[in-house]
């Protein structure tokens, strides 16, 4: 947790000599940081050891020589520990600055003034480096960890894996053999993916007692690891999920960007619990365990270690981590939370995810401060047609009961997915005598009937017509992610083109600043052979030309290009398939990355590519486009010349656009990027600043707080 604090010392004094004074483990830990420091200096206080023997104390001598030698500007002391003051000023050094919490002061040149409050490590640390430079900016303060070329290269996230460690330095923050053992069964039950066991000397052999336990089935999934401290930070920067107890685990996994549950007993996680966006704690309330916090040492609870024995383990709390790859629930998920964000109550009502392993997830929750409400069947396998008709009918069922009962003063905000919501929206609008808005993400069934999938001369396809027709006429402000899409809903369904709004989309994901290619731990995974990267990241669905991909890459065989296509859907078999007899060697496949690793992903690349079947302007706009702008990469568009794509791309020169179909002008516009590196990186920096100017969340929330009227 000091890396953000040794980051911004290093920003303000990039020629300073940067000494850490610290204990052997951290020096570990820190390895391959980017020059944060000089000089580290060893040291076993006997006060962290808790070895309270006078002569331990003797053995800081030499060091406190070592240090005075240096004649230290500054020396800083994190903690306000009065011991670790005494050592400070015995060093020398002519500015002393810290905390004063058990005493010192007269020790200190500098007192950090502080209002009492217990806030966090890393906002303590904070507030030291913003009485030294008060124009720090607390967003860039993370903590942040990094690995070797060796320890990177050895990280692939192929498929999905839990890490689990029931370690940590205290017996009362460890987990008794029978949770750790309904812990372990919870997992197995819910979730079907690799579990790795991290076993340390602290747990006394728990991990190989509980895998022993298991059966033959369940031992399958599960694998134990014994490792050195590097070894570790490796392991866990390969998992998707780390769970961990109260211990630098969670703290390693977090500074890794890798997601984190954090299971906390008798501490105060507000002070020390792991930091980042993707950091979960499970503990019981304050008011359940007033004891807390304890020394740590003897439980004097009347139920003994009550703060961790009575935790319940739900499956929503474990599921979070583990959500569909669909790309309008992460869009749409990023928008409510946004407004909630500034202070706008936000109610969903959803549908249940179609995989399988997240049945579990419960009915009515709240996270990041959205009411979230998920309606209809538990249904798996929406691949079915007779299954995703029974998942829509009971969700939109549900849906207008719902809707029917809704406050007074609610509005109403729609999008199409599913196609038919529209009507139960409008149904409720007639019924109550009120509007609502709607935002057109696909527009149904023009878009099958291009594609020749439907007759719009049958009866059915004009019913759903003419209720659309019905259904639209009632919105109140109709939203369209594209200019395109404004003549064609106008010819269709005879709505006024003054009547439409314009909001285009935005990435689920956004960084401070773009990520080089070489930057992304996903580079040496995607390119093992050091060539130019095309990269396509998003679904394979029914919109969506791959086989022209596959044909381009067939043409570009002997090029030092490679081709990586991650994502699925309907379209994906028969591109692999054709890839496969081709026998192309320069196409790599992969499946859906975790949403906290798509930025790296989307960086693992020299350009982009977006694909939208000939006649479908006006029909979608492919919202990977934004996240591939967001991240950028020059953008290579394979769609419509009048497509909303093809415009945005001309109109801030951030891409090429090719027609569909056209594999030729595909490898064409590749070489020509492949040739001239320096307009490939201008492309791609274009597309960052139009994003930034023009797309990003920020940007989208404002406009729905103005339609809106909020």
């Amino acid at each position: 947790m000091l890396t953000p604090l040794l980051k911004e010392m290093r920003a303000r004094n990039p020629k300073a000599h940067i000494g850490l004074v610290g204990a052997p483990h951290a020096e570990v830990i820190l390895q391959n940081h980017p020059g944060l420091y000089d000089s580290f200096y060893l040291v076993n206080a006997p006060w962290v050891k808790r070895e309270r023997q006078w002569a331990n104390f003797f053995t800081l001598i030499p060091l406190i020589i070592r240090l005075r030698r240096v004649k230290w500007d500054w020396g800083i002391e994190v903690r306000g520990d009065l011991r670790q003051i005494a050592f400070l000023w015995l060093t020398g050094a002519r500015s002393r600055i810290g905390y004063t919490f058990t005493g010192g002061n007269s020790l200190l040149t500098d007192a950090i003034p502080d209002d009492g409050w217990l806030k966090h490590i890393v906002d303590h640390h904070f507030q030291i480096i913003q009485y030294l430079y008060p124009d720090c900016r607390k967003e860039t303060f993370i903590p942040e960890l990094w690995l070797s070329d060796e320890e990177q290269n050895a990280v692939s996230h192929a498929e999905f894996i839990i890490g689990l460690h029931l370690g940590a330095s205290l017996p009362l923050k460890r987990l008794s053999e029978k949770k750790a053992a309904e812990l372990l069964s919870f997992l197995l039950r819910n979730y079907k993916s690799k579990l790795v066991i991290f076993d340390s000397p602290d747990q006394n052999g728990l991990p190989e007692k509980l895998i022993n336990s298991l059966s033959s089935e369940e031992r399958v999934q599960v694998k134990l690891i014994q490792t050195s401290l590097r070894g570790f930070i490796t392991e866990i920067k390969k998992c998707r999920l780390f769970i961990g107890m109260d211990s630098a685990g969670g703290h390693i996994a977090s500074a890794l960007g890798v997601p984190v549950i954090s299971i906390f007993g008798p501490a105060y996680a507000y002070f020390c619990a792991p930091v980042g966006e993707q950091v979960k704690v499970l503990m019981l309330p304050d008011s359940d365990v007033p004891c807390r916090p304890c020394g740590q040492v003897k439980c004097v609870h009347a139920q003994h270690h009550y703060c961790l024995e009575a935790l319940p383990f739900k499956a929503s709390d474990f599921l979070e981590f583990y959500r569909e790859a669909t790309s309008s629930g992460q869009l749409f998920s990023a928008l409510a939370a946004e407004l909630v964000k500034r202070n706008r109550p936000v109610s969903v009502l959803c549908g249940f995810p179609a995989d399988k392993f997240l049945r579990n997830l419960p009915r009515c929750e709240i996270r990041n401060g959205i009411h979230i409400r998920r309606c209809g069947l538990r249904i798996a396998g929406k691949k079915n047609i007779l299954y995703r008709a029974r998942a829509y009918a009971s969700f939109m069922a549900e849906a207008l009961f719902r809707l029917l009962f809704s406050q007074k003063n609610t509005d109403w905000f729609g999008v199409t997915n599913p196609p038919f919501i529209v009507w139960v929206l409008a149904l409720v609008s007639c019924i109550r005598r009120r509007g609502f808005h709607f935002m057109f993400l696909d527009i149904h069934p023009e878009g099958l009937i291009r594609m020749e999938k439907l007759n719009r001369r049958t009866w059915y396809v004009r019913l759903w017509q003419w209720l659309n027709r019905r259904s639209y006429h009632r919105i109140s402000f109709p939203i369209v992610l594209g200019r395109d899409m404004v003549p064609l809903l106008s010819a269709v369904y005879k709505i006024p083109e003054d009547r439409f709004h314009y909001i285009p989309l935005w990435s689920a994901v956004e960084t401070v600043n773009p990520i080089s290619p070489e930057g992304s731990p996903f580079f040496a995974e995607y390119n093992p052979d050091n060539k130019f990267i095309v990269q396509y990241s998003g679904n394979m669905g029914l919109w969506h030309d791959m086989e022209t991909f596959v044909y381009a890459a067939n043409l570009m065989k002997n090029e030092a290009v490679r081709f990586v296509f991650i994502g699925n859907g309907i379209r994906r078999k028969s591109a692999e398939e054709l890839s496969q007899k081709l026998a192309l060697n320069n196409i790599t496949w992969k499946d859906f990355v975790a949403l906290g690793d798509l930025p790296q992903s989307l960086a693992a690349c020299d350009a982009s590519l977006i694909t939208l079947n000939k006649g479908l302007q006006g029909v979608a706009v492919p919202s990977k486009l934004y996240g591939i702008m967001a991240s950028g990469r020059a953008v290579l568009a394979m769609v419509p010349a009048d497509s909303e794509i093809a415009l945005t791309l001309k109109e801030y020169d951030c891409g090429v656009v090719i027609e569909p179909g056209d594999a030729d002008g595909l490898a064409n516009a590749i070489r020509l990027l492949m040739a001239d590196p320096a307009r490939c990186r201008q492309l791609g920096d274009n597309a960052c600043l139009a994003y930034r100017k023009n797309y990003n969340l920020a940007v989208a929330a404002d406009a729905v707080e103005k339609l809106l009227g909020l």
